[in-house]
């Protein structure tokens, strides 16, 4: 890869490769609101994980973040992580029927993208992106 210095120096190019990472090198077009959180839905997607992959988030040494990106990708589709993706993406789309719409309102804390912050939920933010910042590169 580049060195640091260059993209110091090319801050657009930067930024593409932070997105490309991030969006684990496939390209997607941003079209559709953001369904989930990881700050907001962490143990939701730790509970997800580990329903579909057998794996503890908590506990794992090491993960890289596109390995990471599969396993949420392949969620149980039964988990309450996919039911909450499931909520928003239908109230997204304004395609809510009245029963779903009900039970969206009577969860709204659940399914609100809005975070309240505490120093708790920053130390777990902090502890969960540590398992994504080793130095290993292998898959």
């Amino acid at each position: 890869g580049k060195p640091i210095s260059y993209f110091k120096n090319n801050l657009e190019e930067a930024i593409n490769q932070a997105i490309k990472f991030l969006d684990c090198n496939e390209k997607y077009e941003v079209t559709k609101k953001r369904t989930y959180s990881f700050k907001k839905d962490s143990k939701y997607i730790y509970s997800a994980i580990n329903l579909t992959q057998k794996i503890d988030l908590n506990t794992i040494e090491y993960l890289h973040w596109w390995k990471f990106c599969i396993f949420f990708l392949d969620m149980d589709p039964n988990s309450t992580m996919s039911n909450i993706i499931y909520y928003r993406n239908k109230k997204n789309e304004g395609k809510l029927t009245p029963d779903e719409r009900k039970f969206y309102l009577q969860n709204y804390k659940l399914f609100s993208l809005e975070v309240e912050e505490d120093d708790e939920t920053e130390q777990e933010d902090d502890d969960f992106m540590k398992k994504f910042n080793s130095s290993k590169d292998d898959i």
